[in-house]
C-alpha cells in the first residue's frame, strides 16, 4: 500500500492508503484459483482480489518492471482490471524512524487490512476503528526498496500516456480543449 494523502487536521488524524486490486466486472473464463494446493478452473463473476506481493516465491516487489509485467498478465491474459481502492489508518500507527509521506509503501498485516477495511465500507465507526488500533499490536512498516520501485513504475506510467498522447496527437485522433 502507498500513502495517498495524510490529514492531520481536527479530529480526523488520518492516512489514506491506496492498494491495487484485479477486478473481473465481465464474466470470465480460462481461470484458476489456487485454493490450498487444488488449482481449481473457474469462471469469474464480480471478482475482486487485493494484490499483495509478486507471483512466485518472492514476499516483495523488486522492480518497477517486474510490476508492470505482472499487471499486464493480469489485464492481458486475465482478462481483469486493476484498479486503486483506498482505506484509512490512524496516523499514529506509522510510528517509526522513517516520517510518512506522500508515495511511501507500506506492508501492513492481514487483520488490519481487513479491519480498516470494515471501517472504509462503513461497517464499524471512526471511534471503534481507532480504539481498536491503539489496543493492537498491528503496525505498518515501511518499505524503501518498494517505495523506489512504485516511484519508478509511475513515472513510467506517466511516459507511457505522454508518449501515447503524442502519437494520437500526431495521428489527429484526439480532443482538443
Amino acid at each position: 500500500m502507498w500513502i495517498d494523502d495524510i490529514k492531520k487536521a481536527g479530529s480526523f488524524k488520518m492516512t489514506r492508503l491506496s492498494y491495487f486490486v484485479a477486478e473481473a466486472d465481465e464474466p470470465t473464463d480460462d481461470c484458476a484459483i489456487m485454493l490450498g494446493k487444488a488449482n481449481i478452473p473457474v469462471i469469474i463473476c464480480g471478482f475482486s482480489v487485493a494484490i499483495c506481493q509478486p507471483s512466485g516465491a518472492k514476499q516483495r516487489f523488486e522492480s518497477a518492471t517486474e510490476l508492470d509485467k505482472l499487471f499486464d498478465y493480469i489485464e492481458d491474459e486475465c482478462d481483469l482490471s486493476i484498479e486503486t481502492p483506498d482505506i484509512w489508518l490512524p496516523n499514529g500507527l506509522f510510528k517509526s524512524k522513517h516520517t510518512p509521506k506522500r508515495g511511501d509503501v507500506y506492508r501492513i498485516k492481514q487483520k488490519l487490512f481487513t479491519t480498516a477495511l470494515a471501517f472504509r465500507t462503513g461497517r464499524s465507526n471512526q471511534q471503534d476503528f481507532e480504539e481498536w488500533c491503539a489496543k493492537s499490536s498491528e503496525k505498518v512498516t515501511y518499505s524503501d526498496k518498494e517505495t523506489t520501485v512504485f516511484a519508478e513504475w509511475s513515472t513510467m506510467q506517466t511516459e507511457r500516456a505522454k508518449e501515447k498522447y503524442e502519437k494520437e496527437k500526431l495521428s489527429g485522433r484526439y480532443m482538443e480543449y
